[in-house]
């Protein structure tokens, strides 16, 4: 059975196998029995993939198609059974081991010089530094180099104008032989995606996401790629049936709405009744003939000469009538009456006219009697009316137009209006003249010239019965203007006249509503054979198209149809897909899950772990592995240490899963923990490195001793990374992790000094506590690195014996006679330490704190 390494998720499980398992037994055939359960161009890809176990080639897709299209009856190919695939099981071969060697960095890694190199030990390295020591820079290199989940964007040094892409130098080991592997960024490089890496993001993701496996073990690595397979197929024939979906209905342009096979041109579909198409398509004999003639006989019934002569005949009429209407009102005015209603208003004026001059005697009023001195004072009159009461204008009222008080002389010239305008000879005059008015106004709304104009038109330039007329129009417009103007008119012969031109007129009438009514006949019946003939002309326009188009309207059906077909089978794929997960979710939770579960527990034990819920939810061919506390994640309900313990069981159930070491990483994997985990995950970690490559970065100092005191001596390398200067990264191998000497504390505590010199009050007495810290600190280095000269130290696990001669005994006593009482005040004045209650408010000085430092620098002189 083969296994194939995956560093991103990739579509199905990958899990664990016994590391010291050399040749086991594959899982049971089940890809080969799901294939003989599907149709034959699904089998064929199953076949060919458990026989050359690569993702086929397009040129295989490409057949795969082929073969659905015919087995499915959407082509012409002849299909041919596709024989059962054997239902056997598969075998499984380790993988090399692969060791990381060294590692030296070009450039553009963060602030660290080009050059700087790293050799690792087969067994443990440990790599030292404080944060900001350029650790991490080594970390993102290997973790993007091996294509790690949480691999990041490597930045440049952002305080230089250098962007320079990222570069590494590797010596790795795959089995026997060494080779060095040239780095440029890229994102996972064989055999760097062996390397397994550990650190706070790996630890969220351990936690929080569903994970795949970092493998696939034997036949689960052919699942992927029948579902690769299966989809590029699926994607092929969506492609093919793109091809054959038509472009826009333009066939429907070449018809005219009008025919009753526009709807089923318009609505071609799989659905369209070919038969009844070709049907209409089959051409009538002499069809081009029969189109000629309706074409004659729809243009002839198009002549608009039937239409102008009804639209003739109706201005015609409107015309007599008109002019008939004119005669009425003519007719009926009676000359006699008109005179006496004249001469009524004449004798009326006069009688006012007179009675005026009589009135306005005297009076220089300009105009006084003219129309427009009536109108003014009438207009005064109505307003009054409507306004003022009839007693106006008495003493103590004001002028209605200036409202000025009225003197005795105005009074009396408006009574005297007022009784002009209210007399008995202005009401007759008024009345006089309304009658008038009434009686002449039908024959003022006459407009004789008109009417005189319109019989013009009518009759010009020909022999017209109408021509009788012009005599009448013309002294109606007499009549008219003597109306208008008041004088007494005189037509001898009006009767008569008017008489003759009646019968005329009517018998002109007459003849026009008969003429119009056999016109609008005649009309209709041509418009009722002009539809009928436009109808018929373009059944048979729209039989000869559909006849000329015919091969490409069975086209577009036929790929409608085929679209149809190929979607359904298309959409059935998905349940081709679904089996197919199922399939591997039913193989992988035999040989995966179970075995990964089983494996997790025991690192969780080891670690101390808090129990959790191991699920594993399948989605789209992937197995994946979920941790639940009842019903939450992990991270709503657990300690940030009980988390890293977590992430870290799952870590290295994935690690022991590869049955063949590889190189593992890890990056400060203790951070939030306790210190009896600590222990824990050290222990584990060494028996880790029995069988594969541990490399740890870490600034815990403590943690780093240990692995070094537990790790196999012959095996393990030491790497201290610090910052000197504006230089990152300075990396310099030793036998243990560097601690400060009195050199570097001194300096700390003198800055404190000149600090504390410059300021007052709180601000002071902070500084000179904290330079107590330091200086309790430098006692301690004076005792362990120049009084005893480093035999025994802290975090050494051994007694140095060769530097026992190196320790000066002169002066012993007197050194710790001065030392011991400045560590005891120094222990009394920092945060870490009580003090008794009575030297509680003692607070050190800046004086007391240069003597006992002074005291301190004193007491080692004799030891240097």
């Amino acid at each position: 059975m083969s296994i194939a390494l995956f560093r991103e998720p990739c579509l199905y499980a990958r899990m664990p196998i016994p590391a010291e398992t050399k040749t086991v037994q594959g899982p049971p055939a089940i890809l080969p029995r799901w294939a003989n359960q599907q149709d034959g161009w699904c089998c064929t890809i199953a076949a060919d993939v458990l026989k050359s176990r690569v993702t086929p080639a397009q040129t295989d897709i490409d057949r795969y198609l082929k073969m659905l299209l015919g087995e499915k009856k959407l082509s012409a190919d002849t299909f041919e059974p596709v024989p059962k695939i054997e239902e056997k099981q598969f075998d499984k071969s380790p993988l090399e081991t692969v060791r990381l060697d060294a590692i030296k960095l070009g450039d553009g890694v963060n602030a660290i010089k080009a050059g700087t190199e790293m050799d690792f030990a087969s067994g443990v390295t440990v790599i030292f530094g404080e944060n900001g020591s350029g650790k991490s820079g080594f970390v993102r290199v290997l973790k993007r180099s091996a294509g790690v989940r949480t691999a990041e964007d490597i930045l440049h040094n952002v305080r230089t104008g250098n962007k320079a892409t990222p570069t590494a130098t590797f010596t790795v080991t795959t089995g026997s032989a060494v080779q060095t592997v040239k780095w440029n960024n890229e994102f996972g490089m064989t055999p760097l995606n062996r390397i397994n890496v550990f650190d706070a993001r790996g630890a969220s993701f351990h936690i929080e996401d569903d994970l795949t496996y970092v493998y696939t073990p034997g036949e689960l690595t052919l699942f992927p790629l029948v579902q690769n397979a299966i989809e590029r197929v699926r994607t092929a024939l969506e492609g093919a049936i793109v091809a054959r979906t038509p472009t826009a209905n333009t066939l429907v342009t070449s018809f005219e709405r009008t025919c009753s096979i526009y709807s089923t041109i318009e609505t071609l579909s799989a659905a369209s009744d070919l038969d009844e198409i070709r049907a209409y398509a089959t051409l009538p004999e002499g069809i081009d003939a029969s189109i000629d003639a309706l074409t004659q006989e729809v243009d002839a019934l198009k002549s608009p000469h039937m239409q102008n002569d009804l639209k003739r005949a109706r201005d015609r009429s409107g015309v007599v009538k008109a002019i008939k209407v004119a005669l009425g009102t003519l007719q009926a005015f009676d000359f006699k009456v008109h005179t006496t209603k004249v001469r009524a208003c004449n004798s009326a004026a006069l009688r006012r006219d007179e009675a005026g001059s009589k009135a306005f005697a005297g009076l220089d009023i300009p105009g006084v009697l003219s129309s427009e001195w009536r109108q003014f004072i009438q207009a005064g009159e109505e307003y009054l009316r409507k306004n003022l009461p009839q007693t106006y204008p008495t003493p103590s009222d004001a002028c209605v137009y200036c409202q000025q008080p009225l003197a005795a002389s105005a009074m009396a010239l408006i009574k005297k209006y007022r009784e002009f305008s209210n007399s008995e000879i202005t009401v007759q005059l008024d009345a006089a003249e309304r009658e008038l008015q009434e009686y002449v106004q039908p024959v003022l709304g006459l407009n004789a010239k008109h009417l005189q104009q319109q019989l013009a038109d009518e009759i010009s330039g020909t022999t017209d019965v109408l021509a009788s007329l012009t005599p009448v129009l013309h002294k109606a417009e007499e009549l008219i203007t003597n109306a208008a103007m008041r004088f007494v008119a005189d037509w001898k012969d009006k009767d008569a006249a008017i008489v003759s031109a009646l019968v005329i007129v009517r018998a002109e009438e007459t003849r026009l509503s008969d003429l119009t009514a056999s016109l609008q006949t005649s009309l209709n019946e041509r418009q009722s054979l002009l539809k009928t003939k436009q109808s018929e002309l373009t059944e048979f326009k729209a039989k000869r198209i559909v006849n000329a188009l015919l091969p490409q309207i069975e086209k577009r059906i036929g790929d409608a149809k085929w679209i149809a077909k190929a979607g359904i089978i298309k959409n059935n794929l998905t349940n081709v897909l679904r089996s197919l997960t199922e399939a591997a979710k039913e193989a992988s939770e035999e040989l995966l899950n179970k075995d990964f579960a089983k494996r997790f527990e025991e690192e969780s034990i080891r670690l101390r772990a808090p129990n959790v819920t191991l699920n594993f939810p399948g989605r789209q061919g992937q197995v994946t592995r979920r941790k639940l506390v009842a019903s939450y994640k992990p991270s709503q309900v657990l300690s940030e240490g009980e988390q890293k313990a977590l992430a870290l069981a799952d870590f290295l159930t994935e690690v022991t899963s590869v049955p063949a070491s590889s190189p593992v990483v890890f990056d400060d994997p203790i951070t939030s923990m306790d210190y009896r985990r600590i222990h824990e995950v050290c222990d584990r970690i060494i028996a880790l490195s029995e069988d594969r490559q541990i490399i740890v970065f870490t600034h815990n100092i403590w943690f780093a001793a240990e692995l070094l005191e537990k790790a196999e001596k012959k095996s393990w390398k030491y790497y201290d990374i610090r910052m000197e200067g504006s230089e990152v990264g300075v990396v310099t191998a030793g036998t243990h992790p560097r601690v400060d000497g009195a050199k570097q504390i001194i300096g700390r505590i003198n800055q404190l000094i000149a600090g504390a010199e410059k300021q007052t009050g709180e601000v002071k007495a902070a500084l000179v506590e904290k330079a107590y810290e330091h200086l309790r600190g430098l006692c301690e280095v004076i005792v362990e690195q120049e009084m005893f000269k480093g035999v025994v130290q802290r975090y050494a696990p051994n007694v140095m014996m060769t530097k026992l001669s190196q320790i000066k005994l002169d002066g012993f006593k007197e050194t710790i006679a001065a030392i011991i009482p400045i560590f005891d005040k120094c222990c009394r004045y920092i945060a870490s330490h009580s003090q008794p209650i009575e030297t509680q408010g003692i607070r050190p000085t800046l004086d007391e704190l240069k003597a006992d430092f002074a005291a301190v620098q004193e007491a080692r002189e004799p030891h240097l």
